[in-house]
């Protein structure tokens, strides 16, 4: 990765926040330009519409894909803190607000009571003016500023254009070992056959889910439902072109691409391989610090979905310990 595109990136991640759709369309063109994306990345992305899920999936991504750490990305938030005066500033209306406005039907306020002061607290908090105070203008001006979600139309067709971004060989169906022959071969990994389980899985899951969506949307039922039922069929999707990377790439180059979780033993493995023993020495003091530190932190936690995630990085600290431990052990 060059140090141009991984500081573009960098200040990116970092910038001034902006409302969240447009901060993931800025973020997705620039992960456009990088040539280290993978064509998988770049399809789904540039094809999938926005969603809180997608975002932090694209923001995880570019970090990994550039080598930035989060120590990095707030660092320099903080250093753009100082020079907050020179910013455009984006102002968002408070939370208050966005809720009441949520829940709001604007066609059943109270005129003086409700509507007006409504409009003052909207137009205090950002700056702006409604046309007139007639109520025709004032429900104009607040329905403005009211969350909208899709429609289904409109959903439909973001998760039809994000769909149809599949490969050929993924949307008419798998003959995985007629693609790829390596997976016949001998010495072909051991992950690559679990991952072409994985493949097909998805394939069949993707398929199901989509027949499925269809008929939701076409029944009229509530966006919610439809958002639980696209979101599977997205991933699975995903999961599907993910897939397809790692068996493309190793066919090219008969390297493991590395980007599948699948394989991240077995990249791990092979990074701690590649250490002196000066380095694995510094490294095993390093993790003994690091497991020290965050076993009593985890131990503090309580039970969720933060003290899940915290664990699985705790875990990763400790596979990686028995690893250098048992090279150490090997080469002393």
């Amino acid at each position: 990765m060059k140090t141009k595109d991984k500081n573009a990136v960098l200040e990116l991640l970092a910038s001034h926040p902006k409302a969240p759709k447009a901060r993931y369309k800025g973020l997705v063109e620039k992960l456009k330009e990088l040539d280290g994306a993978t064509p998988s990345q770049k399809r789904f992305y540039n094809a999938a519409m926005y969603s809180p899920v997608n975002l932090e999936g694209l923001e995880y991504d570019l970090k990994k894909l550039c080598g930035i750490t989060d120590r990095e990305v707030k660092k320099l938030v903080s250093a753009n803190k100082q020079e907050v005066k020179d910013l455009d500033v984006i102002v968002e209306l408070p939370e208050e607000i966005v809720e009441r406005l949520k829940q709001v039907n604007l066609e059943e306020l109270n005129y003086n009571s409700e509507l007006k002061p409504l409009a003052k607290n909207i137009s205090e908090a950002l700056g702006v003016e409604p046309t007139s105070q007639k109520k025709v203008d004032l429900i104009a001006f607040i329905d403005g500023f009211i969350p909208k979600e899709p429609t289904q139309e409109e959903l439909a067709t973001a998760f039809t254009e994000a769909l149809s971004a599949a490969p050929e060989d993924v949307k008419q169906g798998l003959k995985i070992r007629e693609l790829y022959p390596f997976l016949n071969d001998d010495d072909c990994p051991d992950e690559f056959h679990t991952l072409t389980g994985k493949m097909v899985s998805a394939y069949i899951n993707w398929k199901e889910g989509r027949e499925e969506l269809k008929a939701l949307v076409e029944a009229g039922v509530s966006n919610e439902e439809i958002y639980a039922i696209a979101n599977k069929v997205v991933a699975d999707f995903k999961l599907n072109l993910d897939c397809h990377d790692e068996l493309t790439h190793y066919q090219e180059h008969k390297q493991i691409l590395g980007k599948h979780p699948i394989f991240a033993e077995k990249m791990l493995e092979e990074a701690v391989n590649a250490l002196g023993t000066v380095e694995l020495t510094k490294r095993q003091k390093n993790l003994r610090s690091y497991i020290s530190r965050d076993q009593k932190a985890f131990d503090k936690m309580d039970d969720g979905e933060a003290k899940d995630k915290f664990g699985e990085k705790l875990q990763t600290w400790k596979d990686e310990l028995n690893l250098v431990d048992a090279r150490l052990e090997k080469i002393s």
